[in-house]
């Protein structure tokens, strides 16, 4: 599987670099974004991004009972 191959399904040692990466990229924006978000303690919240999942992590964190 080639670098660009992982991009639209992630695997082996080149797909967690890659996820590992965007993580550590995309962290500044995803903590600002926190920030401004109500984050209900019920109902549901879908994450529509990319990465591997960390978002998701925080948002159940913070989000109580609410479906993710």
């Amino acid at each position: 599987m080639s670098f660009t191959d992982n991009f639209g399904n992630p695997k082996g040692f080149l797909g967690r670099l890659m996820l590992v990466t965007m993580e550590r990229e995309h962290l500044p924006m995803a903590k600002w974004a926190f920030t401004l978000l109500n984050i209900p303690q019920s109902g549901k919240i879908c994450d529509i991004g990319c990465g591997g999942g960390y978002n998701v992590r925080r948002l159940l964190e913070k989000s109580g009972d609410a479906k993710v």
